[in-house]
């Protein structure tokens, strides 16, 4: 038998896309395996009392006893107390779940690693988020027995990042698993168990670009606002949805969108419950994700899963995500990206050769095929 301690605050959000939902479908297709105990640890949660509660019931999760504050604080200056202190259950292995900040143990130390943006796209982040995250792929690097990447892009940022600053080499400690899509995105939610659908009643009668994350610089809807603007007298029923958090570029591009004349066209939802995304997924005419750079883009499978086309960026990890089942556009190029719309709003053959695709490209990736992968990892780090 072998004890991970699954360490990820995200795993202790309620609500949350990304590293969230990474931290959650694996640890479920983890649970699943023989001879493995997965033990979710988090230093701090995100929710209501009754939703950590209820995590707590359902999964084991266990809260780290010194606060959220004093917890990364004492890892980053004193190294302890280790994690492995702070918990009632065996651990031979501990996963950090995503390059946070530094984790004080002494057992074998996993992590895996989604982007190192902070590092490569400074601009896009806060001193603060380049700080953190220096320190903790500095312990990575210098520490962790294996490091899991979620593409091979990644893996790439990773260990020029690693020679250029350390003059190390990690290609022998870097494992490349990608995520995967949970099954529920190829399987259309009833209307009727929607709780949020009255927030787009309104809206989904006409047709709409759907984009989805939080407005931030790095996933470019400032871009999409003005290709979206070129469409807007020759396509006059069409809108955009835009589902996520409101991050720290929303007012620029509240503003952006009263000067391009789009106020009653462009609609902000904030977020949205699973099964209310995965019902706009199916009623998009297009999923439109011109990022400038993704450690995976799991949104992109997502809207493939749901039979929804996708648009997105020929940059970074997207393009090995993608493959051939979505239409690839450089993420500043706002006339490509107008006409690759238009394109698909009235191209219907094409649309559906690029449905078809996208399910077949979606089934690809699976939770079981990556929690397999990172059992073989957890398998390596015991016998080495």
């Amino acid at each position: 038998m072998i004890n991970i301690g699954y360490f990820s605050n995200q795993f202790a959000a309620y609500r949350g896309h990304g590293i969230t939902r990474y931290a959650h479908n694996l640890f479920n297709a983890l649970s699943n395996k023989k001879n493995l105990s997965i033990y979710p640890i988090s230093a701090s949660t995100n929710g209501t009392g009754e939703e950590i509660n209820a995590l707590k019931s359902k999964t084991g999760l266990q809260v780290l006893p010194w606060g959220r504050r004093i917890t990364p604080l004492s890892w980053i200056l004193l190294h302890f107390p280790y994690l492995e202190m702070g918990v009632n259950c065996q651990i031979d292995i501990v996963h950090a779940v995503s390059l946070g900040y530094k984790v004080a143990t002494k057992k074998p130390y996993i992590v895996t690693i989604h982007d190192i943006g902070p590092l490569t796209h400074p601009d896009f982040f806060s001193k603060k988020d380049q700080w953190f995250m220096s320190g903790s792929l500095k312990q990575a690097v210098k520490k962790a027995a294996s490091i899991i990447c979620v593409s091979q892009a990644t893996a790439d940022a990773v260990e020029a990042y690693s020679i250029s600053n350390y003059n190390i080499s990690l290609k022998k400690r870097i494992y490349v698993i990608h995520e995967g899509v949970h099954e529920t995105f190829f399987k259309a939610p009833n209307v009727n168990d929607i709780s949020d659908i009255k927030i787009v009643e309104s809206l989904i009668n006409k047709p709409f670009i759907l984009t989805v994350g939080q407005i931030s610089p790095r996933k470019n809807i400032q871009t999409v606002l003005k290709s979206f603007s070129m469409l807007k007298d020759s396509i006059p029923e069409l809108q955009i949805i835009t589902v996520g958090g409101n991050g720290w570029d929303y007012q620029k591009i509240k503003e952006q969108v009263d000067k391009l004349g789009l106020k009653n066209r462009v609609h902000f939802l904030g977020y949205v419950s699973d099964k209310l995304l995965k019902h706009l997924y199916r009623k998009a005419v297009v999923f439109v994700y011109p990022s400038l750079f993704e450690g995976f883009g799991l949104t992109i499978l997502e809207a493939m899963a749901s039979g929804c086309p996708v648009i997105t960026s020929n940059t970074t990890s997207l393009p090995e995500v993608a493959g051939n089942a979505a239409v690839l556009v450089s993420p500043k190029d706002e006339l490509l990206l107008s006409n690759s719309i238009r394109n698909l709003y009235y191209n219907i053959e094409e649309r559906e050769k690029m449905i078809k695709k996208g399910i077949l490209r979606a089934r690809d990736f699976t939770w079981k095929k990556a929690a397999e992968l990172t059992y073989k990892v957890y398998l390596d780090t015991i016998k080495n």
